[in-house]
């Protein structure tokens, strides 16, 4: 079916959520003339600058919807960056500065605070069995590995070869210097954020040498990752 209207309610009606089955098997040509010379329009993506040519008005900049993303620490957020390098996630979303524990957001999430629905949250991977509820996992993914990012560090520093490429790349930085910065006691919180601290200033801006790293020796749990959050991010921003 063909058909030509200078209707603004029929366009719309068209740009509308609740008509997005019909804008989406619907092919749209404009000729624009308000420049002097014919121009064709094709295709959805203009039909807010129709619109406002047929209103003689000047088109409103649509200021873009980000999503609010929450951590538990800077650890997390440090993981997080990394992983999403590359991805064009950042224009999406908004980093809240507020840190707070697993327990927290869980039971800011049972109480259904106010947009926090509209939010999500990335949690530790060791907080995988406390918010088992699907209707809460909706808002919330999960760093990789069943540990702490601190952790998750420190053990593939441990499991690379003295010979592996990582070494090679950061000065004087061997498997012997990481190993003599061992921990006392790996399963402390505070120690091993201490020591995550302490041990960063060797791993390029951001942690990015250890972590790229880190993706290029876990590439299915990191794309794992990544379809885990642009799906729930997805879901929230449609």
């Amino acid at each position: 079916m063909v058909f030509t209207t200078h209707s603004t309610d029929i366009l719309n009606h068209i740009l509308s959520k609740k008509s997005s089955n019909f804008k989406n098997h619907t092919e749209f040509v404009y000729l624009d003339n308000s420049k002097g010379k014919v121009k064709i329009l094709q295709g959805n993506t203009y039909l807010n600058e129709v619109v406002a040519d047929l209103n003689h008005e000047v088109m409103e900049s649509i200021r873009p919807l980000k999503v609010q993303v929450f951590f538990e620490d800077e650890e997390g957020h440090i993981f997080f960056q990394n992983l999403i390098r590359g991805k064009k996630l950042n224009d999406k979303i908004k980093v809240e500065k507020v840190s707070l524990g697993c327990g927290n957001y869980k039971n800011l999430l049972r109480a259904k605070f106010p947009g926090l629905d509209k939010s999500l949250i990335i949690l530790d991977g060791d907080f995988k069995t406390q918010i088992p509820e699907p209707k809460y996992q909706k808002n919330v993914v999960f760093l990789p590995e069943d540990i702490r990012p601190e952790n998750v560090v420190f053990e593939f520093l441990k499991s690379l070869p003295e010979e592996d490429s990582f070494w090679d790349d950061i000065g004087g930085y061997t498997k012997k210097v990481f190993l003599a910065s061992t921990p006392h006691n790996l399963t402390d919180r505070t120690i091993m954020k201490k020591w995550f601290n302490d041990q960063k200033q060797y791993w390029g801006v951001g942690c990015s040498k250890v972590f790229n790293r880190w993706k290029e020796l876990n590439p299915t749990k990191a794309d794992r990752f990544i379809l885990d959050f642009t799906t729930k991010l997805n879901n929230i921003l449609d």
